[in-house]
């Protein structure tokens, strides 16, 4: 596959690296997204031929967006750092869950970066006032402005294909010459919207692909095959249209909000099209009431209010059992009216009012359309089973994974980004049968649908969702055979109902803890561990049911009956297995313990952990507005500083100065991971660090295994030859699998002295960088020099023991690992850094990474900042 200018992408975590002295080209630009040149290399002559900005990516749902950032489905959307040219770092080790914060650890120490969508520009701040002005929601308001940008990078994509015509001197002599330029200019824009454009070219292929796999052939019957058909026949147009709608939000769209002027100028025949082909409904088939009025837009719901004589009621304030004043947002509004219509008879209809409140609703909105659900539930099956292969990780959800690799689809098919080499090897097949596929299907709509009720914090939803799922949970677990689970490697289990399903239900036991229903939640607990599904949750699990057993129904012995279980299950590892040692030991030593609990004290001796070094440094506090925000500190550098100010200018912070020219004094605001770079660079001369937590040892995993990671004699690990990883890499199976391999490149390692270190660098490094690696970011370091510097200072025998540790565990193990890493080139030392800013402290998984690093003679320490004031002085 050839590549261009290849990019790839850090799955487990983003990164910031800063450069002490002189700085390498391009190395304060840590996220992995291709650039835009990359994107649309047909388009590189944009800034010069319009005045329009070429910094646009594309949008997953088909849209194009302007802040050159990569755009990933799911829940997490944390925001960009504000200073320096850095990339954020998902890093959520320390985050307990809801309840006991300090008891429990969090399992979710995926760090999948998920980048915020950033819109400017006056066209969106102005279509966003338009859109709330007429009661449109955020999301509706997204999908506007998509629109409104693909239309109009699209007519800077028709003046660049065709030829910049002449300037032409409008005089009256000349104005023949102004009517062929403008022909010519249309003809531009009709051949330009004659292409088959990229998301539909790549929706053809996914279909190609997924209907050419003899796996799937058992898994679409006739009726799915004839939706396939159907849509198969209509016109170019009509599909670009299905594409688009397919990829927006489920539900109905009004006509007159929807421009497409890429596909046409009028809707109505593509439209028809679809329609036609049974795969678009209008609004002929609106009946809802409730939907017809949450369409229309706040002024023409307060118009039909009054023209009913519909009075609003009196709305309830926030936070408080009372009601004042009347209704006035747009949901009152609705509420109102579906009151006054279940309230009200009518005297020739047993309909009351409803019949005409909906037909003057309906004549409101106007024309609207709707995907039906049984359509866009085969092309969702479709997109699932080209994607599946790419569902490597047990926190994340496989709709994401859709999204990402319908992405890196389009880059790849541009030669932005190439996968891996490698045979696929399939014996096994995913879904055994049609009915299983629809099971695992369902699942993962219903898991789609308590993390959104979560994150809305709709709790009482959410409970009513949990009743719901928890007899589909039962009939799985219990009345459902698993015997075509029982000679299935451990890994394909992930492709199942019953996986997936648990997944579901270990959101449910927050559900359950929030509404203080704790016996169930503890049923739950046990019902979860009595399966085979998730075993990479289930020291998660085995701490939760301990918590909730000693905390909260202080059921202490049987806390420690539980404990004694988790203990003796290889499964349970890292911070999951020192949280319920500590917890034991703190059971037993509690001086409300029993006599029975106290006497089996021997049995939970506390844990040994080697302790690194402790350090701390001051940095004068930063005043923060916005209490609980992140803490920023304030560093005086000269002016002559070329680091600091590089920085600043980055950050785009206001300096304060002080003096002549000759000796400007600046402010610059540092988080705690800069802070404490400055600080080792002052005091310790080290000078090259990187803040990027566990990134910098994956890729140090990924340099050195390369060869291991995409080893497909594997069976089934590699599916299709979009995978990043192979499937195992997050499970046990991964070392097992390859234990003797593992094992002979550890020692190979070990023996390695620095020029052997840098060959094997130089090696990996000119074969496949750029290569798409789930677990190695190229662009961690500038260039291959520093990557060679950099596993220099580390040297062979330490690389061995980090290495061995993230083969045996990897989804555990990277998690928890330092925030800095630094190294001296002069010097040849390196040194590992966790920083901790006022009010912190390590994680059950970071004091275990600890242990290991000082045991395996690192040079490794806990640097605490403290503030010692907020005013500059």
């Amino acid at each position: 596959m050839k590549s261009r200018k290849k990019a790839t992408e850090d799955k487990t975590q983003s990164s910031l690296i800063f450069f002490f002295g002189k700085r390498p080209p391009g190395a304060a630009h840590q996220e992995t997204e291709p650039s835009q040149e990359k994107l649309e290399p047909e388009n590189k002559k944009l800034d010069a031929g319009c005045d329009k900005s070429a910094k646009a990516t594309t949008d997953l749902n088909g849209g194009i967006r302007r802040d050159g950032r990569r755009p990933q489905g799911g829940h997490l959307n944390p925001g960009r750092s504000r200073f320096f040219a850095r990339a954020k770092v998902d890093s959520r080790d320390g985050a307990a869950a809801n309840l006991d914060v300090t008891e429990i650890e969090s399992d979710d120490d995926d760090h999948a970066p998920t980048s915020a969508r950033s819109r400017s520009g006056k066209g969106s701040e102005s279509l966003l006032e338009e859109c709330a002005s007429e009661g449109v929601t955020s999301h509706d308001a997204c999908d506007a402005i998509d629109e409104a940008s693909v239309a109009e990078l699209l007519e800077v994509a028709a003046c660049d294909d065709e030829a910049a015509p002449p300037t032409i001197d409008l005089t009256a002599t000349d104005m023949v010459a102004s009517d062929d330029n403008t022909a010519a200019q249309s003809a531009a824009k009709s051949s330009a919207s004659s292409r088959v454009p990229y998301y539909l070219e790549n929706f053809r292929f996914i279909l190609d692909s997924v209907l050419g796999d003899e796996d799937n052939s058992d898994l679409l019957d006739g009726a799915d095959m004839k939706i396939v058909s159907s849509f198969l026949a209509v016109s170019d147009d009509a599909q670009k249209l299905y594409v688009r709608l397919h990829n927006r939000r489920k539900g109905w769209h009004r006509s007159c909000k929807l421009d497409y002027s890429e596909i046409a100028s009028d809707l109505s025949v593509p439209i028809a099209d679809l329609r036609n082909g049974g795969l678009l409904e209008t609004e002929e088939s609106l009946s809802d009431l409730e939907t017809i009025l949450q369409l229309l837009p706040a002024p023409d719901i307060k118009e039909m209010a009054k023209a009913f004589h519909i009075q609003s009621g009196p709305s309830k304030k926030a936070g408080s059992g009372s009601r004042s004043g009347p209704a006035s947002g747009k949901q009152d509004l609705v509420g109102c009216i579906l009151r006054h219509c279940r309230q009200q008879l009518s005297v020739f209809s047993s309909s009351g009012t409803e019949a005409p409140i909906r037909k003057r609703a309906k004549t409101l909105l106007g024309k609207c359309i709707q995907v039906p659900g049984s359509v866009r539930s085969v092309f969702t099956r479709l997109v699932h089973l080209f994607a599946v292969a790419s569902w490597l990780d047990d926190d994340s959800q496989l709709c994401n994974a859709s999204s990402t690799v319908i992405y890196n689809l389009l880059l790849s098919s541009n030669g932005s980004i190439s996968y891996p080499k490698y045979n696929v090897y399939k014996q096994t097949k995913l879904f055994p049968d049609r009915e299983s596929f629809l099971r695992f299907c369902c699942a993962l709509e219903l898991e789609g649908d308590i993390l959104t009720v979560k994150e809305n914090g709709n709790w009482s939803a959410a409970l009513e969702l949990h009743h719901k799922i928890h007899p589909i949970f039962t009939e799985c677990m219990e009345q459902r055979p698993w015997a075509y689970s029982a000679d299935r490697p451990q890994f394909l289990l992930r492709f199942t109902d019953g996986w997936v399903l648990s997944r579901v239900m270990s959101q449910c036991v927050d559900v359950l803890e929030r509404h203080r229903m704790y016996d169930c939640a503890v049923g739950l607990l046990r019902r979860l561990l009595a399966g085979p599904f998730c075993a990479s949750s289930r020291g998660r699990w085995y701490d939760r049911l301990a918590l909730d057993l000693d905390q909260h129904l202080k059921q202490r012995s049987e806390a420690l009956d539980v404990i004694a279980v988790a203990l003796k299950e290889e499964c349970v590892v890292t911070g999951h297995r020192l949280a319920l040692q500590q917890r034991a030991s703190r059971l037993c030593k509690a001086a409300s313990a029993s006599e029975e609990v106290r006497q089996r004290a021997e049995l939970f001796p506390p844990p040994e952990l080697l302790v690194a070094k402790e350090v701390e440094i001051r940095g004068q506090l930063y005043p923060s507005q916005n209490p609980g925000s992140k803490s920023y500190f304030m560093c005086n550098y000269s002016g002559s500083s070329a680091t600091a100010a590089s920085a600043d200018r980055s950050a785009g912070v206001d300096t304060a100065s002080a003096g002549d020219a000759a000796d400007t004094k600046h402010v610059a605001l540092l988080s705690v991971e800069e802070l404490a770079l400055e600080h080792y660079r002052c005091a310790e001369g080290f000078d090259c660090g990187i803040h990027a937590e566990g990134s910098s040892f994956s890729a140090l995993f990924g340099l050195f295994f390369w060869d291991i990671i995409f080893d497909d004699s594997v069976v089934d690990v590699f599916r299709n030859a979009y995978q990043a990883m192979p499937l195992d890499f997050y499970t046990l199976h991964f070392y097992e699998s390859r234990k003797e391999k593992i094992k002979q490149r550890i020692e190979e390692l070990r023996n390695m002295d620095s020029e052997m270190v840098a060959g094997e660098v130089s090696r990996v490094w000119s074969t496949h960088h750029g290569t798409y690696c789930g677990c190695l970011n190229w662009d961690l370091f500038a260039d291959v020099q520093q990557a060679v510097d950099f596993c220099r200072c580390v040297g062979g025998p330490l690389l061995a023991d980090i290495c061995s540790l993230l083969a045996e565990g990897f989804r555990h193990r990277r998690g928890g690992l330092p925030d800095l890493t630094l190294w001296s080139n002069k010097r040849q030392a390196c040194k590992f850094v966790e920083v901790k800013g006022p009010n912190d402290r390590l994680s059950h998984k970071q004091h275990v990474w600890m242990h290991h690093l000082v045991e395996m003679g690192a040079d490794v320490e806990v640097c605490h900042v403290r503030a010692v004031g907020g005013k500059v002085r």
